[in-house]
């Protein structure tokens, strides 16, 4: 049964991830060794095969994403579907108050928790699941990568690696500028590179 490819990488280490601030839907300004990290990411990927590419819209990864396509010239497709979670009015503020709000929340499972203005790792998986649905008809025996963000790495491994989403929820913080590659078939999901995140032991 033919395969699809897929990397998928988070975007290298920004600024407010060193500040401690919650980024969401901000663009986000990449570090010294932010940059220096999706350098060395852009380099490893210098071989590998990519037919296309799906990145955020957001700054930090449309930074990493340019520095990748210094080695290629696959066709890019920039979506607000693989925005990081939208953290609603804790957007710009220290991500220790948001964590403090949702320890205090505890009536409410990690993953059906809503921000004011915000969204949960429920409705973040639904609008990814809405692009990467799309994918495997459309780029069978092709190689395919995503450029992304933490909250949208635990979306995916809950879609292609069968993770219910309240595990994938509380994956630790998938490592900036990592990489996961898995390859993707009808029958099963295979993971071939891991660089990005601790997976559940289950798989």
């Amino acid at each position: 049964m033919p395969n699809m490819r897929l990397i998928i990488v988070r975007h290298g280490e920004t600024e407010e991830n060193v500040s401690g601030i919650t980024q969401g839907h901000i663009h986000g300004h990449l570090s010294k060794a932010g940059i220096a990290q999706v350098k060395k990411l852009a380099k490893e990927l210098s071989g590998e095969k990519i037919d296309a590419v799906f990145s955020s819209d957001l700054g930090r990864c449309i930074d990493t994403t340019h520095a990748i396509l210094r080695f290629h010239s696959s066709p890019v497709h920039y979506t607000r579907a693989l925005r990081e979670r939208s953290y609603g009015v804790y957007e710009g503020g220290p991500h220790t108050k948001f964590r403090e709000d949702a320890m205090a929340a505890s009536d409410t499972p990690y993953h059906k928790l809503k921000p004011k203005g915000g969204e949960s790792y429920v409705d973040v998986k639904r609008r990814v699941s809405r692009l990467t649905s799309r994918l495997p008809k459309r780029y069978s025996d092709k190689s395919v990568l995503l450029v992304t963000h933490g909250g949208v790495v635990r979306c995916l491994v809950s879609i292609y690696l069968e993770i219910p989403l309240i595990r994938a929820s509380q994956i630790p913080t998938p490592k900036n500028a990592g990489m996961l590659v898995l390859d993707v078939s009808g029958v099963r999901t295979r993971v071939v590179k891991n660089t990005l995140v601790n997976l559940p032991r289950s798989t």
